[in-house]
């Protein structure tokens, strides 16, 4: 909430001789207006209210409102959204009259309580000054703009004011505007396109004639699918992360450059059913994940609203430039081979992730400001979400400004129902963020903060010494996420910073963060006399870190020297277990019970040849992890190693196996890793093929397959998936889909799924 209501309220509401020509000006125009004019759904006007609904033919329904969780004085208040301090609005209001007393015989007394209407929310059916008009994009594209109002946004305004945000780019590239998906009443004209007719399917679907109603129930009852079959490998069970394919044990749903493909999981008899564009590449759209639940399949798109002239409202004329959106397209798959789209929601920013969780869809967007902004409009300078091409700015209430901001960036969570198909809420904090996590109940967003911090100077002989503590701690924000209603509640910093999401973890409302500190120190030496500086640094080593900190974001418990002179290079948290991989030329791995958060204890530490970059719990006792072997200081081939944690705090290493490749994506990416131990798989892509192995205690690894890639398939592997279904095992990768006998690995169908691009030297690869 802002701070100092009272005083702010008074600053911002006594008249200046600018002001009060405003306000006289905007009384003139509401007093020309006709008779009925002050409706909310006249065509091409644009209501400021304090509301975070959107009303008329907007398509986005009210936001839920979530229960506001309290946080103890011992942490930084925060402006918390759907705060509602009944105090501090009649505060404002007697303030408010007071300071406009004077002012209300000369513009009469229907302006007072206009005003009065406009600074508390708005009253239905009253006019209220609109401050942000509705800007039009090229082709005569409009994106309705609802602000809360102008004065709202005075803070973040002010906040962000000064940073050096235009992005431009080089003005003899002509790039087309992403168009809304369509209206109320219809997805006519959206960008996906029509489908080119399906193997086995009778006709092309043109989805783009779909009719579509803002707000739409979910279909009763979608096929359950009684196949066994695999699913993305994720850090939390019970929460789903996006991918590139997904099954329900009965059809495929894949992502390919721009298409999404449908197929049917039939092992030999696989055949594509669906297919459409729901991407133009050549716009710079990208296509990045997808989800399937129940009879709803959502998939995540990034791209760009460009103007014609470079110019969105003050931006600079002689570039180009662009806002980054993130849109979900909704389908209903009831019947897979004729999905239908149904709806797009959209927010502003880089996409980063998304979780699904309970039927919900979480997707996290990055939103920096690439234009000039303009302080009386926040379309300028204040993140959008939009239903079906109508957008609005964030309401005020739904924005958090972090103690400290380094650049003009947002970091902006909205939420949708898959099942209702409807959007939730939305929660935004202006400061970017790198890592997500998410728990049952809250996501986590962490961002490095750099800082310089400088202790007070002292004297040394003839000297003034200035110590500096550089380096980079981690910021953390707990987001309430109930059923998709979204609530900023705390935040903190801790030294140090993340190496991925499996640096966090919930446990019993306590937060357990693993972070490598590489801060170093420095003196300033001042020779007042002769004015010269020098300067000597610290001999500083990185060091590992871990973490206790309760419901309030409180730190309660910690390790700090975990592993001097090493960095973490993977962690993984089971329960009341940590297990931390710090590496320089031995691989430590660290158990760490934390039954008492108050005072975590090291239990062991495993000291191997090699490193881990990935842990995974493989059965009951078991810890599996992937990385590399060592050679002298440096390292080696990839390594996998079998973990003993029968007893969790004395870990032994049961097996190991050094490949004869340096790299697969399962080092940096859990999603390329298919592990189950009920069907002895542990899968991963190489450098040139899909690689099966199976493990035992008595035989260690052994090789179960290894499958061949298509030159253009296997660029690293990052692009490739397996999973399986019955007896099936599928391999897909962006070009092609390969279908094996679980139990032989012989080839039983390959299914082409799309060319890959040229590179500079002629050969193909994945984008």
């Amino acid at each position: 909430m802002t701070k100092n209501i009272l005083n702010n309220m008074k600053e911002q509401m006594t008249p200046s001789d600018e002001l009060l020509d405003r306000l006289t000006t905007a009384l003139e125009a509401e007093d020309a207006q006709p008779s009925g004019s002050d409706s909310a759904e006249t065509a091409g006007s644009v209501v400021a209210s304090g509301s975070a609904a959107v009303s008329g033919t907007s398509g986005l329904p009210s936001p839920v409102p979530s229960a506001r969780i309290d946080v103890p004085g011992s942490v930084r208040p925060l402006r918390q959204k759907k705060r509602r301090y009944v105090w501090g609005i009649a505060a404002a209001a007697a303030v408010m009259v007071l300071v406009v007393v004077g002012v209300t015989a000369a513009l009469g007394s229907q302006f007072l309580d206009d005003l009065i209407d406009t600074a508390l929310g708005g009253r239905s059916g009253n006019t209220t000054i609109d401050l942000s008009p509705t800007y039009e994009g090229p082709s005569g594209n409009k994106m309705t703009i609802k602000p809360v109002s102008a004065e709202s946004y005075a803070e973040i305004y002010q906040t962000i004011d000064g940073f050096s945000y235009t992005s431009s780019y080089g003005g003899d590239i002509a790039y087309d505007t992403v168009e809304p998906l369509g209206t109320e009443d219809s997805v006519a004209g959206a960008e996906v396109m029509q489908s080119a007719p399906a193997s086995g399917s009778e006709s092309a679907k043109e989805l783009g004639s779909s009719s579509v109603a803002p707000e739409i129930s979910a279909d009763s009852g979608s096929s359950v699918a009684s196949s066994d079959y695999s699913t993305t490998n994720t850090q939390v069970e019970g929460i789903d992360e996006g991918d590139i394919v997904k099954t329900d044990g009965d059809y495929i749903y894949a992502v390919s450059r721009g298409d999404l493909v449908i197929f049917t999981a039939t092992g030999a008899d696989t055949t594509e059913v669906f297919r459409a564009s729901v991407a133009d590449l050549d716009n710079l759209q990208t296509v990045y994940e997808l989800y399937i639940s129940d009879s709803t399949l959502a998939v995540i798109v990034q791209s760009y609203a460009w103007y014609e002239d470079g110019k969105r409202a003050g931006g600079n004329s002689y570039y180009y430039q662009g806002d980054s959106l993130t849109k979900v397209l909704l389908f209903n798959v009831k019947d897979p081979a004729n999905a239908i789209l149904v709806g797009e929601y959209a927010g502003s920013g880089y996409y980063n992730t998304s979780r699904l969780n309970d039927g919900v869809l979480y997707f996290v967007t990055n939103y920096s400001l690439q234009s000039d902004v303009v302080e009386d409009d926040p379309a300028t300078y204040v993140p959008l979400r939009g239903v079906n091409g109508v957008y609005e700015c964030l309401p005020v209430e739904d924005i958090c400004i972090l103690p400290q901001v380094n650049s003009p960036t947002y970091t902006v969570i909205n939420s949708i129902d898959l099942g209702s198909r409807q959007f939730i809420d939305s929660s935004s904090a202006l400061g970017g963020t790198e890592t997500v996590y998410m728990s049952d109940d809250n996501l986590y967003l962490g961002s490095s903060v750099y800082e310089d911090v400088a202790l007070e100077p002292y004297r040394e002989s003839v000297y003034t010494v200035t110590e500096y503590r550089s380096g980079s701690n981690t910021h953390i924000i707990r987001v309430s996420a109930d059923k998709g209603n979204l609530d900023i509640t705390a935040e903190t910093s801790i030294p140090g910073t993340l190496l991925n999401q499996f640096s966090l973890d919930e446990y019993q409302g306590n937060l357990r963060v693993a972070t490598t500190d590489q801060s170093y120190g420095y003196k300033v030496y001042l020779d007042e006399e002769l004015d010269i500086e020098s300067y000597k640094y610290d001999d500083n080593q990185p060091s590992s870190a871990l973490f206790v900190l309760d419901p309030d974001l409180e730190v309660v418990g910690s390790i700090t020297g975990l592993a001097e002179d090493e960095r973490i290079y993977s962690v993984r948290f089971t329960g009341k277990v940590g297990y931390v991989v710090t590496y320089r030329q031995m691989d430590p791995l660290f158990a760490v019970d934390l039954s008492n958060p108050r005072v975590p204890k090291i239990m062991s530490e495993l000291k191997i040849p090699g490193f881990s970059t990935y842990l995974h719990p493989f059965s009951e006792g078991r810890l599996f992890g992937i990385g590399h072997a060592a050679v002298g200081s440096s390292t080696g081939n990839v390594k996998l190693s079998m973990f003993d944690t029968s007893n969790p705090y004395d870990v032994t290493e049961l097996s190991t196996k050094e490949l004869d490749i340096y790299y697969t994506s399962a080092l940096d990416d859990h999603k390329t890793v298919l592990i189950d131990a009920e069907h002895d798989l542990i899968a991963f892509p190489g450098e040139d093929s899909y690689l099966v192995y199976g493990y035992t205690d008595k035989k260690g690894f052994y090789l179960k397959a290894e499958l061949p890639l298509d030159d253009d398939d296997a660029w690293g592997g990052r692009n490739t998936r397996g999973f399986y279904v019955d007896n099936y095992l599928y391999v897909y990768s962006m070009t092609r889909l390969n279908v094996y006998d679980l139990n032989t690995f012989a080839k039983v169908k390959t299914l082409k799924v799309n060319d890959a691009p040229e590179r500079s030297d002629g050969k193909q690869y994945i984008e």
